[in-house]
């Protein structure tokens, strides 16, 4: 690439301010937080020549015009520092001696910008961030840019796009083998865009283009609503429509699709009828092929609406690798003890959230539909407001690490949902172990999933239903209101989590379908974020015992994944309780109080993992003295004793059906033997009960 470069050679060592300079001097303690006042270059007009202090520039500016958009401001009022272990380094040390000879290879300087005083934990009020520090000696084998071109838009950045396709598409086998089972395969309707000499596109019938490679767009409608194929459309987009008459993400695409030298292109709203419902519904059960059997898919991840675009401005060095001497610096433990031995020198410096951050926890990636999109494509071109990604089933890269995204800079695990499931399904060995391992990186999908937004609540299951055929194909397995049918038990074990995390908590009623979508049992019926629960730790212990028997499953669905109905009877014991809540839920400072029988046990919301009691919805409603059934699902007697439980109300006592409205975990803590409380108190009988 003409106008970037990378080096294995320590060549770029600063420029640094006083500020900084200070960082990387004297003794420094692991994990202890350095203060300092923000310096005025923060927040100018011009980008400072300091190169942490334009690093911090830069995400400043990012986060100013992000609270914009919000109707909000962020000011920088101060700045911590603190030098942690890389994640990478901290699983080499783990189980490690003090005496092992180990070198610190790795470390993370973790930079975090508060917006004013006192308000550290407070959603938005900061942004934090890391980069990587990478010894010279180990640096020499990663290979980082120091310099990107101005914009997105650069023919470097698509040189850098152009290369990984025809590299994958020669060299990558697993890439080759899913894109040759569409082979012949075109969708219902493309949009021919011709070459960059065409000035009009035209939608064209999928059975009249024959065997020609397509791209796919994924992208957020927002609030601008995109133009669409109607009734009243249909004549104009087939007659031609100008693409500059096009909203700036699909004139971005057409272009980007072009200079790929491929000449058709799907997108949704524009290939499906928007007012013809059972085209919609025909056309949602293709939707796993369309993007399965397209050549690439372009992902318009930075962009919050179609008038954003596919391309950024950046400043061409704050997102690169540069180069710091720490030789009079000494780092030491959080105990105050010299780490040894004392790794004081050259480090390369750059930051490694851009994969999280501008991609995973970007505008487009925390909308359902395109987690199935992603999952289900060969190869996906993610434009994001830092630089552009490669993604593919066989590598992972961007235009700072065209190589691969080295271990330090790749996202935690629960960040980045689809990627276990996705090579797990497409790029392993299939063993006697594999169904396994694909139902566990299931349940890291579906947490992810859940997470995500939608424009229609009706959605929920629709959006995920090219991925419930695809699985549902080799596995044999059924997916039943979002849940595997052969870990049903495990499955309904799903724990609610706030997402008071996210910055909702303003705005959770809008979180729950007006209308019926999925039973109480199934996570789909809610969208607080879920979590699989701590059953997957005990159900491999030879202590494991499963307290309830699934006597039938009542359900069916439409071909698009919409329920019609679903119930399930269950058998097993069950304890009644009086349960009194004190506080709003998922609130710190609410209490329960659970009574069974002259029994009782008053607890603060999360205060014992030992005994936790957790309401699926932040806005459910508990009258001052309600009645539950617990409905015991399993328990462990390992040396880490638990049992856990669905917490029932009542709905329907003539047909004996129950709703699902929470959670119970039990174990043994400081606060009692809550284990021993719970059997105490359940049945001696099995019931058999249905919830709805």
């Amino acid at each position: 690439m003409a106008n970037s470069s990378s080096t294995n050679t320590p060549h770029n060592l600063g420029p640094l301010c006083e500020n900084c300079l200070h960082i990387f001097k004297g003794h420094k303690r692991l994990y202890r937080e350095m203060m300092l006042t923000a310096s005025p270059a923060i927040s100018s007009l011009e980008p400072p020549r300091c190169r942490v202090c334009l690093i911090i520039w830069a995400r400043h500016k990012r986060a100013v015009e992000k609270a914009e958009r919000l109707g909000k401001r962020f000011e920088v009022f101060e700045i911590l520092y603190r030098f942690d272990l890389s994640n990478a380094v901290g699983r080499k040390l783990f189980g490690l001696d003090r005496g092992d000879p180990f070198k610190l290879e790795e470390l993370n300087l973790n930079i975090t910008l508060y917006e004013a005083d006192g308000s550290y934990e407070v959603p938005g009020s900061y942004e934090r961030f890391s980069l990587a520090m990478i010894r010279a000696d180990v640096a020499q084998d990663l290979y980082v840019a120091e310099r990107l071109p101005p914009s997105t838009e650069s023919e470097d950045s698509i040189d850098f796009l152009r290369s990984q396709l025809r590299t994958c598409r020669e060299n990558h086998q697993a890439c080759r083998q899913k894109s040759d089972l569409g082979k012949g395969w075109q969708p219902s309707r493309l949009l021919e865009i011709g070459g960059a000499e065409h000035d009009t596109v035209y939608l064209r019938n999928g059975d009249r283009v024959t065997s020609q490679p397509y791209f796919t767009l994924s992208h957020c409608w927002g609030n601008m609503k995109p133009i669409q194929l109607t009734r009243e459309t249909e004549v104009s987009l087939r007659t031609g429509i100008l693409v500059e008459n096009l909203p700036k993400t699909f004139r971005d695409a057409i272009l980007i699709t072009r200079k790929l030298l491929v000449h058709w292109l799907w997108i949704d709203s524009m290939c499906i009828f928007q007012d013809d419902l059972q085209d919609w519904n025909r056309e949602a059960v293709a939707m796993g092929d369309v993007y399965s059997y397209a050549l690439c898919n372009i992902a318009a991840t930075g962009a919050f609406d179609g008038s954003v675009g596919l391309f950024f401005e950046r400043e061409p060095t704050a997102e690169c690798a540069f180069w710091v001497d720490t030789s009079g610096c000494i780092f030491y433990e959080e105990d105050g003890t010299e780490f040894l031995p004392n790794p004081a020198g050259i480090y390369q410096l750059f930051p490694i959230d851009r994969w999280e951050f501008d991609l995973e926890l970007g505008p487009l990636n925390r909308r359902a539909w395109v987690m199935q999109e992603r999952f289900l494509s060969t190869r996906v071109l993610h434009f994001s407001a830092s630089q552009v990604f490669w993604e593919c089933l066989e590598k992972s890269c961007s235009e700072v690490f065209p190589d691969d995204i080295p271990e330090v800079a790749q996202p935690f695990w629960s960040v980045d949902g689809q990627r276990a499931l996705k090579q797990n399904f497409f790029g392993t060995q299939r063993d006697d172990e594999w169904q396994e391992r694909l139902y566990r990186s299931w349940q890291v999908f579906a947490r992810a999933y859940s997470r995500c937004g939608l424009t229609k609540a009706s959605d929920k299951l629709i959006a995920m239903n090219g991925i419930r055929q695809l699985l549902s194909r080799v596995t044999g397995d059924r997916l039943i209101g979002g849940l595997w049918n052969s870990h049903l038990v495990e499955e309904l074990c799903w724990i609610a989590r706030s997402t008071r995390g996210d910055g909702d908590a303003q705005t959770l009623e809008a979180f729950y379908p007006q209308e019926w979508r999925a039973p109480t049992w199934s996570w789909a019926s809610t969208n607080v974020r879920m979590h699989p629960g701590s059953i997957r730790h005990h159900i491999s212990c030879p202590t494991f015992q499963q307290k309830v028997t699934i006597e039938s499953i009542n359900a069916d669905a439409f071909d698009s994944g919409e329920l019609k109905h679903a119930s399930l009877r269950l058998r097993g014991k069950l304890l009644y309780a009086t349960v009194v809540i004190r506080g709003p839920p998922f609130d710190l400072s609410y209490t329960h109080e659970f009574t069974c029988g002259n029994s009782s046990i008053t607890r603060t919301y999360h205060g014992s993992p030992s005994f936790d009691f957790t309401l699926d919805s932040p806005v459910t409603q508990l009258h001052s003295r309600e009645a539950l059934v617990c409905l015991g699902m399993y328990a462990c007697t390992c040396p880490n004793r638990e049992l856990g439980a669905l917490l029932l109300r009542l709905h329907d006592a003539g047909k004996n059906q129950y709703v699902r409205v929470g959670t119970l975990t039990v174990g043994d803590g400081l606060g009692g033997d809550y284990y021993d409380f719970y059997t105490a108190n359940e049945t001696d009988i099995e019931h058999s009960i249905v919830i709805v």
